[in-house]
């Protein structure tokens, strides 16, 4: 509850800033029916198509590492960890399991150097990007779909039993 002495002076501000419309002073003042038209106009020229105000690109994943990672040394002297992630459509009740490579550089990197082994069981959080390449000999460049990593964690060692 306010105190009575902030109530009384909020009151009285209220109290003095409504104004009562006069249309004889306030007609002045009153748009024109030919700026309320051009106000809300709607021409074909005018309706621009707005813009995406954002977008996502994310990707999550939960399952086990069925090998150990690949290490790459890139050309700028950084680590590439490389590794798949198995994962189940529970829909489905057969044993077919898909796997997602996934690429994992700086920091995390090196937390998955350090802590993902074959049988691990990983929480992966990342982004999805698109590239081409050509192999050696080869005539046509190959699409290539990469799962980078942002988050990493490992919810269940390899070796260790299930709590």
């Amino acid at each position: 509850m306010l105190p009575a002495r902030i109530f009384r002076s909020a009151s009285r501000s209220l109290q003095t800033s409504a104004t009562a419309f006069n249309e004889a002073t306030d007609a002045k003042f009153a748009p024109t029916s030919k700026q309320v038209d051009e106000l809300f106009k709607t021409e074909d020229s005018d309706q621009r198509r707005p813009r995406a105000s954002f977008s996502v690109n994310k990707l999550e994943l939960a399952g086990h590492v069925p090998m150990e990672p690949q290490i790459k040394q890139l050309n700028n002297g950084s680590e590439l960890v490389r590794f798949p992630i198995a994962t189940k459509n529970p829909r489905t009740q057969t044993d077919n399991h898909d796997f997602h490579w996934v690429d994992a550089l700086g920091q995390v990197g090196k937390y998955a150097k350090d802590n993902v082994k074959k049988g691990s069981q990983v929480h992966f959080i990342g982004h999805i990007s698109y590239g081409e390449w050509q192999p050696e000999g080869a005539d046509k460049k190959r699409k290539i779909t990469r799962f980078t990593a942002d988050f990493l964690s490992v919810m269940k060692r390899a070796g260790q039993q299930q709590e």
